[in-house]
């Protein structure tokens, strides 16, 4: 299969750095200079890709990441299997469960991205998320994937300055990502199966 197929069978990312427009150069520049090799340090993985090219292609790959974060969802992403699937119950269940311990990290640091209901929506989906961490790796892993992606598209692409809110509260275009309910941006995060 061609390099370039086998990038877009992953998940997209959506934030700057995403290395999918590059795997074809990369995996090509590798072949053509016929260098020889069984194993490689993905070092600044960020979204996998490339580790999930190289292991598509029977190398052995370390996976590294400054953030725990991008660690944790591409080992979900990469060790899915076909049962693991996120289904709108999964993401039904964060929003509507009631957590035994509630966390307040949103509330406490990006005010100046969301507003006062947004962040208290997020610490509620992370309160829940943390309740799977024990039961459910995979399922824990995919979900904060999903949560993170659909942040970052409510967003808006570059916009984490701090005029953002500012920016915000001027638009009210309904149909502009930042305006969309959260559990609508999560459910639209196409999450593709990979089985490796």
């Amino acid at each position: 299969m061609k390099y370039q197929q086998l990038a877009e069978q992953y998940p997209n990312w959506h934030y700057l750095g995403f290395k999918r427009s590059m795997v074809d150069w990369i995996l090509r520049a590798l072949d053509r200079g016929n260098i020889h090799y069984h194993s490689v340090l993905d070092l600044y993985g960020g979204s996998g890709i490339m580790t999930y090219c190289l292991l598509e292609h029977q190398k052995s790959v370390w996976y590294n990441d400054l953030l725990t974060s991008n660690t944790l969802m591409v080992e979900g992403l990469l060790q899915a299997t076909s049962k693991d699937i996120i289904t709108k119950d999964n993401i039904s269940w964060l929003f509507s469960h009631t957590p035994s311990k509630m966390y307040h990290h949103a509330e406490q640091h990006l005010q100046a991205y969301f507003s006062d209901d947004e962040c208290r929506t997020i610490d509620r989906l992370l309160s829940n998320l943390v309740e799977l961490r024990d039961t459910d790796k995979i399922q824990y892993q995919l979900l904060l994937y999903i949560i993170s992606q659909a942040l970052i598209l409510k967003q808006g692409a570059g916009t984490y300055h701090k005029n953002t809110m500012n920016r915000r509260r001027k638009d009210h275009d309904p149909t502009s990502t930042w305006n969309q309910p959260v559990i609508k941006l999560m459910e639209s995060v196409p999450l593709i199966s990979i089985v490796i």
